[in-house]
């Protein structure tokens, strides 16, 4: 079983390195692993807002995405590598193993194993595009709006 796992994370290096000559260095690559997906424009809404926050443009965005997805976001994204179930599969479990990169995001709100975010959708009216950018492109951290820092305070950590 670790042995499987650790050859399914040498092919996710593989595709990684294969990713990485079509990319320059300082672009993000936000990975969308699953299958299916409702809102690819709230999710492209969400990346243009991440990378205006970090001071970068659209063209420094790359796209890795499963190859069903990949006619939802090809009129959409400047660039873009469609990517097959086996690679998906791979570059999911070689991320898990380690950190290759600061600029490679998921986007998912299942994926890898142990996200369990797609369980909020519904709860209280969350859309699925409110729990990508709640819980995928801020890391669960406040977001900032107009400017000013709305921090959240743990009962625990009031004074």
């Amino acid at each position: 079983m670790i042995l499987k796992d650790v050859y399914e994370a040498f092919l996710g290096r593989r595709v990684w390195l294969d990713i990485k000559k079509k990319i320059s260095d300082g672009d993000f690559v936000f990975f969308l692993p699953d299958e299916e997906l409702s809102c690819p424009d709230e999710i492209r809404n969400c990346v243009s807002v991440f990378l205006n926050e970090r001071n970068y443009g659209e063209e420094d965005a790359f796209y890795a995405v499963n190859a069903s997805l990949a006619a939802k976001f090809r009129d959409k994204a400047l660039r873009m590598a469609a990517l097959t179930d086996r690679e998906v599969k791979s570059l999911l479990r070689f991320y898990c193993l380690c950190q290759f990169s600061d600029n490679f995001l998921v986007v998912s709100l299942a994926l890898p194993e142990g996200r369990y975010a797609h369980r909020m959708v519904g709860y209280k009216g969350l859309t699925e595009a409110d729990a990508f950018a709640a819980f995928v492109f801020t890391n669960g951290m406040p977001i900032k709006r107009g400017g000013s820092d709305q921090r959240r305070v743990r009962k625990g950590n009031r004074k």
